[in-house]
């Protein structure tokens, strides 16, 4: 029997489910990369972006906004609560003769440093890095967007390969996503076309 305070049956147990929704931040422009960085000249562009507050677990959107840089946003996910965090990404315009060695198996597109203020690598969860490639360079390189990638300079001039997924494109760029375990410098390159003998696109070559 059922009197509004006594049951004969077990009360239901409901488990809520956490639905995880990415946050975003404001970007702010700076003209100058600011303070000495190794690989960054002094009027490198550079982008920065602040979080009042990144929540463990929740995918945190930091949109990169400068002219000249080609990473157009950073999905941060951290393993704890942050609180004031800034990124900044600034081109490398120095670039360093490790990563000219990795150029010598493709092409370069650009180069840049991730810095970052009241976070780091024991934070992160992972980091997706979404970038673009101009069209009119890979046209004009004879380069194959199928064969772009990005490498992480994890210490020592040790760089290390990043799968990079083409997304989408426009009029303009193709886009694409890699996932990196933490912040640090990167290059963006792209290796030429491959194709069999014969094949019409290879004629020009």
């Amino acid at each position: 029997s059922l009197d509004g305070v006594n049951y004969d049956y077990l009360p239901l147990t409901v488990t809520p489910t956490t639905t995880t929704t990415p946050t975003t931040t404001t970007p702010t422009t700076s003209s100058g990369g600011g303070g000495t960085v190794v690989g960054v000249t002094k009027n490198a562009p550079t982008s920065s972006s602040t979080a009042s507050i990144i929540e463990a677990g929740v995918p945190t959107v930091f949109d990169i906004n400068a002219t000249g840089i080609d990473i157009t946003q950073l999905i941060v996910t951290t393993n704890q609560t942050v609180e004031n965090a800034s990124i900044s990404v600034s081109e490398i315009t120095a670039v360093p003769q490790s990563t000219l060695q990795i150029a010598s198996e493709g092409k370069t597109y650009q180069s840049f440093k991730i810095t970052t203020s009241g976070i780091n690598d024991s934070n992160i969860v992972n980091v997706s890095v979404n970038f673009r490639v101009n069209i009119s360079w890979i046209t004009e390189n004879n380069l194959d967007p199928a064969n772009v990638t990005l490498y992480r300079n994890t210490g020592n001039n040790q760089w290390t390969l990043l799968t990079a997924n083409l997304t989408s494109s426009d009029s303009q760029y193709y886009y694409f996503n890699a996932l990196s375990p933490g912040f640090s410098e990167y290059t963006i390159l792209a290796n030429a076309i491959s194709c069999n003998d014969g094949e019409l696109r290879c004629l020009l070559d």
